[in-house]
């Protein structure tokens, strides 16, 4: 469960979703920013963020493909979708859904699968 204030409606939102399981969990803090970065042994990450204005911490891929700019789609009301394939062959994801930042980096395709499930599937209370 994720937690993050929507400003839009003045009130705390929860996120729930399921991931797969085997991953260790590490928070990431900046001023204003809160970000849960859910890590597996094979270096996949997945990440949810409510930092709108930059998006995740972890996810350097977007900077590759899109450039240094990219951080201003972020400060729309719409819903953003960003994605590609690294150097190496694996999946990334990053997309602003409501007033969060959710995604993954470093995926082969099975855990894609599964992680695109996950985002798919998640609740809002």
């Amino acid at each position: 469960m994720f937690k993050a204030y929507d400003y839009d409606y003045m009130k705390m939102v929860k996120y729930e979703l399921i991931l797969p399981k085997n991953f260790k969990k590490s928070v990431v803090t900046g001023s204003h920013e809160l970000e849960y970065n859910f890590l597996y042994s094979d270096s996949t990450v997945f990440f949810i963020s409510n930092d709108k204005k930059n998006g995740s911490f972890a996810n350097y891929e977007r900077y590759r493909k899109y450039g240094s700019n990219i951080n201003l789609v972020y400060v729309t009301q719409d819903t953003v979708f960003l994605e590609g394939v690294n150097k190496v062959g694996k999946f990334w994801r990053e997309i602003k859904l409501k007033n969060v930042i959710i995604g993954y980096i470093n995926a082969d395709s099975s855990k894609k699968v599964a992680f695109d499930n996950s985002i798919k599937n998640i609740s809002f209370r």
